[in-house]
C-alpha cells in the first residue's frame, strides 16, 4: 500500500511504527554489523554457491564497516578463496569498484563517485554536476585520492579558471566531449570556486551556438564591470570586449558591450538599454528592458525618469509603432521605475506592484495573481477583498467573468479550498505541486498527510505526481531512523522502473541511499554523537541526490516518451491501414485518433515503467490527450500550414473527452494488461479496430468531431489555404451527411465571389453574384460615413433588416466620443425571458468613395480596422476595452447612454423596481457576458464582404463569439 494511502487511513504515528518495523524486515537477509561469520557465508552464497543478490551483497559489505579485514580473512579461511577475486570476477566493473571501495574504505569517497560517474559507456552528467560542489569543498583530498587510485585511466590535468591544475577536471573533460561547452565550463568553474563567478557565467552564457541572454546579463549586472573584465582576462586569456564582440550579436552585443564602454556613464545604463531595445524594426526587446529596470540602481532609475520627462532624444523611439513598446509593456515599465501614473488607481501601491510583475492587461492580470508567491499573494488577496479599493477596480477591469470566478474559487482563498478546487478540476497537477511547495506550512503538510479526502483526490492524479506529493508530505516528526526508512522507500519508488532507472544517476542515488541505510543500521537505537553527525550528513547527501535524480529523470523520460511516441505512432499508422494519407471521413479520423491515443499510452508506459498506471488515471489521461493529437493531425491538411488554432484544439478536446471513456475501457481491458506484461505493441492494430467500433466512442465522436471538422474548414478558408481544398471539402461534406453542424459552416462562408466552383461541395450551386447597383445623380446620403451609421441605426431600431436580427428592446450608442467605441449596443429579450446582447458595427468603404454623378465602385471592400494597442475592431480585447471606457466615460454622449442602460437593464432582468446599477455593475455585467455577445456588422447592400467575413472568422477562432453580416438596402 502506498505510504500516503497508509497515512490517510491510520495516521502518522502508526505509519512511523510500520516504517520503523520495516527496518528489521528489510535487514533480515543481511548479517548484522560485526557478524562476519554470517556475512562471509552470505557473500559466498551470492557470489559462488547460489545466485547473485547484488543489493544485499553491497549492503552487507557496508554493514561490516570496521570489520573488513576480519571479513576477508574469514572468507579465505572458510572457502579457500579470495573475496576480492570473487567480487572482481562476478560483478560488473562499476559494482566491482563499489565493492572494492567498501572493503578498502567502508564507503565511496568523492573520487570514487566521480570515477564511477564518468568511466562507463555513458557519462552520468547529472551526478557529475551534483558532485562538483563536493569536489570543490574536499578539493585537496579528492584530487590526491583520485590521482592515486585512477591515474592509470586518467593521466591528464586540466587548467581550471582559477589557474590551478586538476586531474579530476582533466578526467571529466576527457569523458564529457559529448556535453555542451557551456556545461563543461560550468563544471570547471564550480570545482574551482564552488560556484561560477560573474566572469565564468559570461563564458558559460556565450560559449555555445546560441547565447543565454538571461544568464549573460545577470552576470554583467551583479559585479563591477572592471572586476569582471579582470577576472575574465585572467581565467580565459582574452579581453572581454574583444570576446563579446565575437560571441554575441545585434542588440545582445550592443547591450553587453555597453557595460564596458567609457562613453556610457553607469547612471545612464537603463537609458541606454531602452535606447538599444527600441531601435529595431519589429517589436521592442522588452526582456532586456525589464531586466535592466529590475537590476537598476536608484541613480539609474532617477536618470531614466528625468530623461522621459525631458523627452531625451535617446528615448525617441520608445513609443514607436515599429520597434517601440506597446501600451501594456510601457505601462509595466512605468510602474517599475515609478513614473507618475495617469490616475489615482494606477498610482495605488498594490496596483503598482501588480503592474511591475506584468499584470497590466486582459489575461496577464489573472496569470500574475494566480501564480503569485505567498508574500505578494497575501497583499493582493487583502486588497482584492475590499470591493471599493483601487486594486479591486483595476483587477475587475482587466479580468473576464470566468477569471473573476477563479479568483474567488481557487486563487484568493485558503490553502484547503485552493487544493480542493484544483484537485477536483483535472489538468492542474503542476499547480497542486506549486501550492504545496509554496503555501503549505509544516503543520498543514502534516495534516494533509493524514487527510483521507485529500488522499482520495490525490489518488486520481498521475502516478508520477502522486510520488512527488508524497515527497513533499514527508512527516516532519520522524526520528532519524524512521526518516532513513522513509527516504529508502522514496528512492526505491522513484528508481523502480522506467527510462530513468537505467541511468547512472539512478545508480548514484542508490549509492548514497545505501550508505545512509547502512549507517543507520550500524548505529542502532542509540547512536553516538559522531554516528548521528554521519547519519545527518548522509541524509542530506541522499536527499540532494534524490532531488537531482527526480529532476533529471523527469527531463529524460519526457524526451524518451516523445521519441517513443513518434515510433509507436508510425507503427500504429502502418497497422491501421495508412492513416497518414488521412481520408477526411469520420471513420478514418476516428482510427487516427485512437491510434494516436494508444501510441501515447505505449510511449509513456515504456518510458516511465511502474510509475505509469496503464489502466488507471495515467492511462486515461494519456489516452484522451493522444486522441486529441490524433484528431488534430487528421484534419491538418485543411488547417493552414498544419497549425491547430486554440478553438480547434478545444473542439478536439471536447470530442475526445466525450468519446474516450468507452474506447479507453475497451483498451484497458485488452491491450492495457498486455502492456503490463510487456506485450506493448503486438495487439495495437486489433485494439484500434475494436475501439473504433465501440458504440460509446462512435456516438461521442459524431457529437464532437462535427465541430472539429467545421473549425478546420473555417480555418482553411480564413487563412487563404484554398489551394487543393476542393477534394477535401467534398469528402468532408460526404462525411457529414446531413449533420446540422455542416450547415453552420456553410453559413459562415464568404459570399458568392469566395465560393468554390459549382458542384465542388455537392450541395447545390452557389448563389449568383448580384450586379453592381447603378445610380445616377448626387451621392445617396446614407451610402457611407456617419450618415450610413444613422441610417443603419434606424433600420435596426425599426426591425427593417429583413429579419436577419431580432427587434432590439434597447438600442444605444456605445461610442465614447466621435467614432471611438462600439457603434451600437443592442439588447433583445426573447420568448424565454433570456436577454441577448448584440454589438453592432457599421462598415462602408472609405477608400473608394463614389464620385458625384457616377455609379458606386463595382468592388468596394468593407473591412474592420486594427488599432495600435487593442487589436482588431470587434475582437474580444477591443470590445472589453470599449465596454470599460464606455461604462466609465465622462463625455456627455457616453454618460447619457450609459445612464439609460444603468436603469433599463436591471428592469429587463427582473431586478427590484427602481434598481439602478452603478457604472461598475454595468461594466461587470457586460464584460461577464462578452463571450455570449453576438457581433453584427451592417454594411450597404452593394459592398463586397469577402474580406470582412474572413476577419470575423479569424476573430471567432480566438474568442468563439458568433458573427453575422447584414446588408442594409439603401433607398
Amino acid at each position: 500500500m502506498p505510504a500516503l494511502a497508509l497515512q490517510a487511513m491510520v495516521g502518522n504515528r502508526a505509519t512511523s511504527r510500520a516504517l520503523a518495523g520495516a527496518v528489521s524486515v528489510q535487514r533480515a537477509n543481511e548479517a548484522a554489523p560485526g557478524k562476519v561469520d554470517q556475512a562471509a557465508d552470505d557473500l559466498y552464497g551470492w557470489l559462488v554457491a547460489v545466485s547473485l543478490n547484488l543489493p544485499s551483497l553491497l549492503l552487507t559489505l557496508l554493514l561490516q564497516q570496521g570489520h573488513q579485514s576480519e571479513l576477508e580473512t574469514k572468507y579465505q579461511e572458510k572457502y579457500k578463496r579470495a573475496l576480492r577475486d570473487d567480487l572482481k570476477s562476478k560483478l560488473s566493473w562499476a559494482d566491482g569498484v563499489r565493492a572494492q571501495c567498501y572493503l578498502d574504505y567502508g564507503k565511496l569517497r568523492p573520487a570514487d563517485k566521480i570515477y564511477i560517474a564518468i568511466h562507463g559507456v555513458l557519462t552520468d552528467e547529472a551526478t557529475v554536476v551534483r558532485l562538483a560542489p563536493v569536489l570543490h569543498a574536499e578539493r585537496e583530498s579528492a584530487e590526491s585520492e583520485f590521482t592515486a587510485s585512477y591515474s592509470k585511466d586518467y593521466g591528464t590535468d586540466y587548467k581550471l579558471p582559477n589557474g590551478s591544475n586538476s586531474r579530476i577536471a582533466g578526467a571529466i573533460m576527457q569523458e564529457t566531449l559529448w556535453a555542451t561547452f557551456a556545461q563543461r565550463f560550468r563544471i570547471a568553474a564550480v570545482i574551482a570556486f564552488g560556484k561560477p563567478r560573474a566572469a565564468d557565467d559570461i563564458k558559460i552564457a556565450t560559449v555555445s551556438g546560441t547565447n543565454d541572454a538571461a544568464l549573460l546579463f545577470d552576470a554583467l549586472q551583479r559585479q563591477d564591470p572592471k572586476q569582471i573584465a579582470a577576472d575574465f582576462a585572467a581565467a580565459y586569456e582574452s579581453p572581454i570586449k574583444e570576446y563579446l564582440s565575437k560571441e554575441t550579436s545585434l542588440h545582445t552585443k550592443q547591450r553587453a558591450l555597453m557595460f564596458f564602454e567609457e562613453g556610457v556613464a553607469p547612471e545612464d545604463r537603463l537609458i541606454r538599454t531602452v535606447e538599444i531595445g527600441t531601435s529595431g524594426y519589429t517589436t521592442a526587446d522588452t526582456d532586456f528592458i525589464f531586466d535592466a529596470a529590475t537590476h537598476a540602481t536608484a541613480g539609474q532609475v532617477a536618470n531614466f525618469v528625468a530623461a522621459v520627462k525631458n523627452k531625451d532624444p535617446r528615448l525617441k523611439h520608445i513609443d514607436d509603432t515599429l520597434g517601440g513598446m506597446n501600451k501594456e509593456d510601457r505601462d509595466r515599465l512605468n510602474a517599475m521605475v515609478g513614473l507618475t501614473a495617469d490616475s489615482a488607481q494606477l498610482a495605488d501601491p498594490v496596483v503598482v506592484r501588480l503592474r511591475q510583475l506584468g499584470g497590466n492587461g486582459l489575461g496577464s492580470v489573472f496569470l500574475v495573481l494566480r501564480n503569485a508567491e505567498p508574500v505578494a499573494h497575501d497583499v493582493f488577496r487583502k486588497s482584492y477583498a475590499d470591493a471599493n479599493s483601487p486594486f479591486r477596480r483595476y483587477v475587475d477591469q482587466y479580468t473576464v467573468a470566468a477569471e473573476k470566478g477563479w479568483l474567488l474559487s481557487y486563487v484568493f482563498t485558503d490553502l484547503r479550498p485552493r487544493l480542493n478546487y484544483v484537485l477536483t478540476n483535472p489538468g492542474n497537477d503542476e499547480y497542486v505541486l506549486f501550492l504545496l511547495n509554496s503555501f503549505a506550512s509544516a503543520a498543514e503538510r502534516k495534516a494533509l498527510a493524514t487527510d483521507a479526502d485529500f488522499g482520495a483526490k490525490v489518488a486520481g492524479l498521475g502516478t508520477a505526481t502522486q510520488n512527488k506529493i508524497q515527497l513533499l508530505l514527508e512527516p516532519a516528526h520522524l526520528t532519524p531512523a524512521e526518516r532513513a526508512v522513509w527516504i529508502d522507500a522514496a528512492v526505491k519508488r522513484e528508481t523502480s522502473s522506467g527510462a530513468g532507472s537505467l541511468t547512472g544517476a539512478a545508480g548514484a542515488l542508490e549509492d548514497e541511499n545505501r550508505e545512509l541505510q547502512a549507517a543507520v543500521a550500524r548505529a542502532g537505537k542509540n547512536p553516538t554523537a559522531a554516528q548521528q553527525a554521519e547519519i545527518d550528513r548522509l541524509t542530506a547527501a541522499t536527499t540532494d541526490a534524490l532531488d537531482a535524480f527526480v529532476k533529471y529523470r523527469d527531463e529524460l523520460e519526457a524526451a524518451v516518451a516523445g521519441a517513443l511516441e513518434m515510433a509507436a505512432g508510425l507503427v500504429a499508422t502502418v497497422m491501421t491501414g495508412g492513416v497518414a494519407s488521412v481520408e477526411m471521413a469520420l471513420a478514418a479520423v476516428a482510427r487516427a485518433a485512437v491510434a494516436s491515443a494508444m501510441a501515447k499510452v505505449v510511449a509513456n508506459k515504456l518510458a516511465r515503467g511502474d510509475r505509469f498506471d496503464v489502466v488507471g488515471a495515467d492511462g486515461a489521461h494519456a489516452f484522451v490527450s493522444g486522441a486529441v493529437d490524433g484528431m488534430l493531425n487528421a484534419v491538418a491538411p485543411v488547417v493552414a500550414n498544419g497549425a491547430a488554432t486554440s478553438a480547434l484544439t478545444e473542439s478536439a478536446g471536447l470530442a475526445a473527452r466525450s468519446a474516450a471513456p468507452g474506447a479507453f475501457r475497451q483498451f484497458a481491458a485488452t491491450t492495457g494488461p498486455k502492456m503490463v506484461e510487456g506485450a506493448v505493441v503486438g495487439g495495437l492494430s486489433s485494439a484500434v479496430d475494436t475501439a473504433t467500433r465501440d458504440q460509446t466512442w462512435a456516438e461521442g465522436f459524431d457529437r464532437g468531431m462535427r465541430k472539429v471538422l467545421t473549425s478546420a474548414v473555417q480555418n482553411a478558408l480564413t487563412s487563404g489555404a484554398l489551394a487543393g481544398l476542393p477534394a477535401a471539402v467534398q469528402s468532408l461534406a460526404a462525411a457529414y451527411g446531413g449533420l446540422d453542424a455542416f450547415e453552420s459552416m456553410i453559413n459562415a462562408l464568404p459570399e458568392a465571389e469566395a465560393f468554390l466552383e459549382e458542384g465542388t461541395f455537392g450541395l447545390g450551386a452557389a448563389p449568383a453574384a448580384a450586379p453592381p447597383v447603378q445610380r445616377t445623380g448626387p451621392l445617396a446620403p446614407p451610402n457611407w460615413g456617419s450618415d450610413f451609421e444613422d441610417f443603419a441605426t434606424v433600420q435596426i431600431d425599426s426591425n427593417q433588416l429583413g429579419g436577419k436580427v431580432p427587434k432590439m428592446d434597447i438600442l444605444v450608442s456605445g461610442q465614447i466620443r466621435s467614432n471611438q467605441g462600439i457603434d451600437r449596443i443592442g439588447f433583445h429579450l426573447d420568448e424565454n425571458n433570456e436577454l441577448h446582447i448584440y454589438h453592432f458595427e457599421m462598415k462602408w468603404n472609405n477608400a473608394a468613395v463614389q464620385e458625384k454623378g457616377k455609379p458606386p465602385p463595382s468592388d468596394p471592400r468593407a473591412t474592420l480596422t486594427k488599432t495600435k494597442t487593442r487589436g482588431w475592431q470587434g475582437s474580444e480585447e477591443w470590445s472589453a476595452f470599449a465596454i470599460t471606457e464606455f461604462c466609465n466615460g465622462v463625455t456627455p454622449q457616453a454618460a447619457a447612454n450609459r445612464d439609460i442602460l444603468r436603469a433599463a437593464l436591471p428592469k429587463k432582468l427582473g431586478l427590484p423596481k427602481g434598481t439602478i446599477w452603478t457604472p461598475t455593475q454595468l461594466s461587470d455585467y457586460m464584460l461577464a457576458n462578452l463571450k455570449k455577445t453576438k457581433r453584427v456588422v451592417v454594411v450597404p447592400d452593394h459592398v463586397n464582404i469577402k474580406k470582412l467575413w474572413m476577419q470575423l472568422i479569424a476573430m471567432t477562432r480566438g474568442d468563439l463569439r458568433k458573427n453575422q453580416i447584414v446588408k442594409a438596402k439603401l433607398p
